[in-house]
């Protein structure tokens, strides 16, 4: 069983629909495989097929460098971002 989250576009529309559920997956499948702190991204397109993607996600030092990030930002200030972006509630009440 794998936390799967699915974004896709139903027929013509421009808005896509998502969702993130517990999904039995098949054990011998890529995904089936992806564990530990390993996450897996596929997307199908056409006419590529399906294209992969793996990589480090959340745990040891992923986790703890996500979380030293976020102490600096709340040490800077309250509001306070990377990149020059503008903090979170600002973007909310555009």
């Amino acid at each position: 069983m794998k936390l799967i989250a699915e974004a896709a576009r139903v027929g013509d529309g421009p808005t896509p629909t998502a969702s993130v559920l517990p999904r039995i997956v098949d054990a011998d499948s890529p995904m089936g495989r992806t564990g530990g702190v390993l996450n897996r991204i596929e997307v199908d397109g056409i006419p590529v097929g399906t294209v992969a993607f793996s990589g480090p996600g959340a745990g040891g030092p992923a986790t703890s460098s996500a979380v030293l990030g976020d102490l600096v930002a709340i040490a800077r200030e309250p509001g306070s971002t990377w990149a020059g972006l503008p903090p979170a509630l600002a973007a909310v009440t555009r």
